[in-house]
């Protein structure tokens, strides 16, 4: 089962920090845009994650739906 504030939650958490990591080498126009572009690319990973992992759990206990 997927929660979509976990899954925000964690995106936003791994945007930040990656922000924090490359922060430096930008203005702070382009780390507003940067921010925005790590966070989709870190929801959109972890949605694949979740996708993946919940394919999985249904071919260990197919009956558990």
């Amino acid at each position: 089962m997927r929660s979509e504030s976990l899954l925000t939650d964690h995106a936003m958490g791994l945007a930040k920090a990656i922000l924090d990591i490359v922060a430096p080498c930008l203005s702070e126009e382009e780390r507003h845009e940067a921010f925005g572009m790590f966070f989709e690319a870190a929801k959109g990973v972890l949605l694949s994650y979740e996708e993946k992992a919940e394919r999985m759990r249904q071919r260990v206990k197919p009956s558990a739906s």
